[in-house]
């Protein structure tokens, strides 16, 4: 039997995001959330969510906004002076100098932190489709999903040529045909 999964994105990025999602739920519009355990309205976003388990959720892996659930001296390579993740463009401009070990650690903290509130992930995604944009990232977040048994969310599917030409359009930059070649590599990889 198919089944159609509407799902919101940034749990407990702000109280007005968990609400939304939850009256989006309620309404009977979303059946699935993701949520950024490094973010403010977490904490609170948790207690609801547990509330509601008819509204299933995964961990939103991010690495590319807020603050790191781990102490950013444990996770140098992924943060700026002032502890914060870097943005989207020093990542473009700086990523090949994030250290792979460092980001397992911190996708590893957020999972666990989504576990310690008494929560069962339904799936594993990230923030921004930032993990699509770096194969090692990506690995990175197929060994978790691997580890942890849980589904991963890609953006490649049948679309996999316009999707790439997207991303590669909305990344800056990119050739399409690397984007286009990762996606291919990425759905492989998952075969396997």
């Amino acid at each position: 039997m198919r089944q159609l999964i509407i799902n919101g994105d940034d749990f407990g990025y702000t109280a007005g995001v968990v609400e939304a999602i939850l009256q989006a739920h309620a309404a009977g519009v979303l059946t699935s959330t993701s949520a950024m355990v490094n973010m403010p309205a977490w904490e609170a976003g948790a207690a609801r969510l547990w509330a509601t388990p008819s509204l299933g959720a995964g961990v939103h892996l991010v690495f590319n906004e807020g603050r790191p659930v781990l102490p950013p001296e444990q996770v140098p390579t992924l943060v700026d002076e002032q502890g914060h993740f870097l943005d989207d463009a020093a990542l473009q401009e700086h990523g090949d100098r994030l250290d792979v070990a460092q980001l397992k650690a911190e996708f590893r903290a957020q999972i666990e932190r989504f576990r310690a509130a008494g929560l069962e992930a339904t799936h594993l995604d990230n923030h921004c489709s930032i993990s699509y944009k770096n194969a090692e990232w990506f690995a990175v977040a197929v060994e978790l999903a691997a580890e942890y048994r849980l589904p991963m969310r890609l953006p490649f599917g049948d679309d996999l040529v316009e999707r790439a030409a997207e991303m590669a359009r909305d990344a800056g930059g990119f050739p399409a045909e690397l984007v286009l070649g990762m996606g291919r590599y990425y759905q492989q990889l998952l075969a396997e």
